[in-house]
């Protein structure tokens, strides 16, 4: 009897896994800003995002700070939108060009639909430039 239950348990297991049901913790996919630490620009905020409950962190451009500062949005995420939200992140962006750190912010953020807020300093001028996920975001598939 004990055998049978363990077969029917696993295989309603093996099922709501195959149709997508996690029983993961949800994590969370959070923006952080900083304030610029370059003489001259301290009127502008640094934002980064970090997935999977802080442990992993990115920033735009590649090897600016991902330490610091506060959580401006944040949102509980599934498996997926964890994995779109790595995913955004490694789309092509030329900096300057089709957006600064606060598009590529955005652009991890869009699987959770949350972006920036107006608390972040500058955003209000590179979003008026770039728009909100830079100018060449929808040219980006991601789907997990």
């Amino acid at each position: 009897m004990k055998t049978r239950i363990s077969l029917i348990v696993g295989i309603i297991f093996s099922l709501l896994m195959f149709v997508g049901v996690s029983f993961l913790q949800a994590d969370v996919i959070a923006a952080y800003d900083t304030n610029v630490a370059v003489p001259g620009l301290s009127w502008l905020d640094h934002t980064y995002v970090c997935v999977d409950n802080s442990s992993n962190c990115r920033s735009f451009p590649s090897g600016s700070a991902t330490t610091g500062g506060s959580v401006v949005t944040s949102g509980s995420a599934t498996d997926s939108q964890v994995l779109n939200s790595l995913c955004y992140a490694a789309g092509s962006m030329t900096y300057l060009v089709q957006g600064v750190c606060h598009q590529h912010s955005n652009r991890m953020l869009y699987p959770i639909n949350k972006e920036l807020d107006s608390s972040v300093n500058g955003y209000s001028t590179s979003r008026w430039l770039y728009g909100t996920y830079g100018t060449n975001f929808w040219s980006i598939y991601c789907n997990y």
